[in-house]
């Protein structure tokens, strides 16, 4: 095999693991105007949760309260008219951060960015790995 046609399918694979996914969280964007998501899982044993609301992106790790069991791990999407997206909206529109870019401190640990941000640098990372020779 040539090197020209293994840096082709290299440049390809990362095109692919960078842009299929920009897209997937355009489409994310494009619905959280829409409707809001509420994400609850774990990553590397810490339970996550994840708020997609009007534009923006709230990430936080939660603090495991003793007692209380897993209530629901997995996706649940509500409709902006139902009362749990109008919470979920607030809740995201209530930290005070510049141009919805933020860091929460304790107790929430939580990482707020708008989609705008998300995609800029998904965009740029995807742009520079292609661009690798």
């Amino acid at each position: 095999m040539s090197s020209s046609w293994q840096s082709r399918c290299l440049r390809f694979g990362w095109i692919v693991v960078c842009f299929v996914p920009m897209l997937l969280a355009i489409g994310l964007w494009v619905r959280s105007y829409r409707w809001s998501d509420l994400v609850h899982g774990s990553a590397q044993n810490s339970p996550m949760e994840i708020i997609s609301s009007e534009g923006r992106l709230k990430i936080t790790r939660v603090q495991r309260l003793p007692g209380i069991l897993k209530q629901y791990d997995g996706w649940r999407c509500f409709e902006d008219s139902r009362s749990e997206a109008q919470t979920m909206a607030q809740h995201v529109r209530s930290f005070r951060t510049w141009a919805g870019i933020g860091i929460v401190p304790l107790p929430h640990r939580a990482v707020l960015a708008p989609y705008w941000l998300v995609m800029l640098m998904a965009g740029g990372v995807g742009i520079a790995l292609t661009r690798v020779q």
